[in-house]
């Protein structure tokens, strides 16, 4: 069994301002908040083995804080950064909202090569730790896409709210998801 945490980061000053500065927007005060807040939730609800994080500043100090909590080093894995894409714009879409058995439509070579970079992260990630239980702190475009790497598919959009943490689990030769965008730590 491996257990698989996978958590969005704190709220940047980019997510705050809307603005564009690159890989290295920090976290703003309420960002660090969510983040000791997550860290105190996983803490109480989970025993994470191992944390790692993209190189990103904003999900570097997510993880910092949350690993400070949980008294525990991090891990600076480079493929879990975030798109250099709007990922939004380059996802698969299909015609209907059920499982349509027909091959996946073509994907953006900009989502392939991102998938790509994501796939030898969580490949690392799996080989290294199964039998762990890992917290990857990274984005949302990161999360997403481990997820559907995960699930073998490219046509979902997955939502992730900042700090907000999914659970997946290897359990009887399948992945489990326990759940998604979970948040209560954030409730004031």
């Amino acid at each position: 069994m491996m257990n698989l945490y996978l958590a969005r980061h704190g709220q940047s000053i980019h997510n705050r301002d809307k603005n564009d500065p690159g890989p290295h927007s920090p976290l703003t005060d309420e960002g660090r908040e969510q983040a000791r807040r997550l860290g105190d939730w996983l803490a109480e609800h989970t025993a994470i083995d191992v944390v790692y994080a993209s190189p990103y500043d904003r999900a570097r100090q997510t993880a910092d804080i949350v690993a400070a909590r949980l008294g525990l080093p991090v891990h600076v894995h480079h493929d879990l950064r975030e798109a250099s894409v709007l990922l939004i714009n380059v996802l698969a879409v299909q015609d209907e909202p059920w499982c349509d058995p027909r091959p996946a439509p073509a994907l953006d070579p900009a989502y392939v090569e991102y998938r790509d970079q994501v796939t030898v992260a969580i490949r690392d990630l799996i080989a290294q730790h199964m039998g762990q239980s890992v917290l990857v702190v990274a984005h949302g475009g990161t999360v997403a896409t481990i997820i559907r790497l995960l699930l073998g598919t490219s046509a979902v959009s997955i939502w992730t709210d900042n700090t907000a943490v999914h659970h997946l689990a290897w359990h009887n030769q399948r992945w489990d998801i326990r759940y998604m965008n979970r948040r209560e730590h954030l409730v004031i």
